[in-house]
């Protein structure tokens, strides 16, 4: 069975496909379209390219609150010009294959889950740090019941100021005036990682898991910002009695693939 598996982000697309549901066989990588058109185009040219045999189904996640029928992006804040476009139909009439849409960072937390840091554990946490923030709690090996998404990015942290605002890549691009991997000074990055601290505990407090996994592009490149974030985080967390255990990521930016690949072989 040939599975193809997709990672939308705000910034990326990572595109792959599985010749037996398992194991990645060919990843790319590519900048985001602003348009769904546009990366309608760029996925079917990478198939027609990278397949050998037919798409028997596909799987894959978007950035944002989709549809009560996962079907179309109800609130995407980054890919504003995507929302309510139809993103299953589409792919669905291109591949002949039945398609399953879900977050991009619910994805991201059921491949830590089944495949990287959350083995082993009953209840995962996941929060992941890109352009903005997600996440997405996973029990028993499945997506936690939710009447309509996780978005721990848009939960208040200071004031006025979201989670997303303080420690989301985009937002660290306009708050300090470069981007986010031209950002040198460790002081810089403790800062950041004190309002990091806080979103972590707070989702901390409200999902109460056995481990918090930390992933995303700016938490695998700034490790002062993840240490100084884990200690504040802990204490503030131990005061209180919880014993969760916060450890980074093990996929990468290969998570949400390794999540779709666990949503082709089965309804988790």
């Amino acid at each position: 069975m040939s599975v193809l598996v997709f990672d939308i982000g705000g910034t990326n697309i990572r595109i792959a496909l599985s010749s037996n549901g398992r194991t990645l066989n060919v990843v790319r990588h590519f900048r985001t379209p602003r348009t769904w058109p546009a990366a309608r185009r760029l996925i079917i040219d990478f198939v027609k390219r990278c397949a050998p045999s037919k798409i028997h189904r596909v799987v894959g996640g978007v950035p944002g609150m989709l549809d009560a029928k996962h079907a179309a992006l109800r609130v995407a804040f980054c890919l504003p010009r995507w929302e309510g476009r139809p993103i299953r139909r589409d792919l669905a009439s291109a591949f002949r294959a039945p398609v399953r849409l879900e977050n991009d960072c619910v994805l991201g937390a059921l491949g830590e889950a089944h495949a990287g840091a959350g083995r082993g554990y009953r209840s995962v946490g996941y929060l992941a740090v890109g352009t903005g923030i997600g996440g997405a709690k996973v029990v028993r090996g499945k997506i936690d019941e939710h009447a309509d998404g996780f978005e721990p990015g848009h939960q208040i942290v200071n004031g006025r100021k979201t989670f997303s605002d303080l420690v989301g890549g985009t937002s660290i691009k306009r708050r300090w005036r470069r981007d986010p991997a031209a950002i040198r000074s460790p002081a810089v990055w403790r800062r950041i990682g004190r309002d990091f601290a806080v979103g972590i505990r707070n989702a901390t407090m409200f999902w109460s898991p056995e481990v918090m996994i930390l992933s995303g592009s700016v938490v695998s490149r700034q490790p002062v910002m993840v240490r100084e974030a884990r200690i504040r985080a802990s204490r503030a967390l131990r005061r209180f009695g919880y014993r969760v255990k916060i450890v980074r990521g093990r996929l990468g930016d290969r998570a949400g693939l390794y999540g779709a690949l666990t949503l082709a072989k089965k309804r988790a």
